[in-house]
This record gives structure tokens, sequence and C-alpha cells, in this order.
């Protein structure tokens, strides 16, 4: 379950073009996972692409792709 979103930077990918918007999507988030017997919290990287498409004068998500992700060590 995801608890928090924070950080969020997006920044157009260097691929980026009038026709191609391609963008680079990183936010970190705080999850709880659950086994059963503990449930503790996690802090996790994510680093998305997203590609937006233009229909009708209107922005859309055309695709979202998973490019890494990590955890962030607890202090």
């Amino acid at each position: 379950r995801i608890r928090s979103m924070k950080n969020f930077v997006i920044t157009p990918h260097p691929a980026y073009s009038e026709n191609i918007k391609w963008y680079l999507v990183n936010f970190d988030a705080t999850v709880q996972r659950t086994n059963g017997i503990t449930d503790e919290d996690f802090e996790y990287r994510y680093d998305y692409l997203v590609a937006l498409s233009s229909e009708e004068g209107t922005l859309i998500v055309q695709k979202i792709k998973l490019n890494e992700y990590y955890t962030i060590p607890k202090q």
C-alpha cells in the first residue's frame, strides 16, 4: 500500500520533440509492506518514462514505462 508520495521531478526526455512528448518522472514513495506478521514502511525511489500524445487539443498519457526503482536506505 502506498502511504505517501513526494519529491516529484518531471523533466523532458533528451529525445523530446514537438511530435514525441517524452518525459522522465521521478518521485519518492513510502510503501507499506505486509507479510501477515508485521507491517513495515519502506522508502522507494521510482523512475518512469511517460509519453504524452495530443488528441483533439488535449494532452493524454499514451504510455507509462517503469524504468527503474530502488530502496532508499533508512537513516
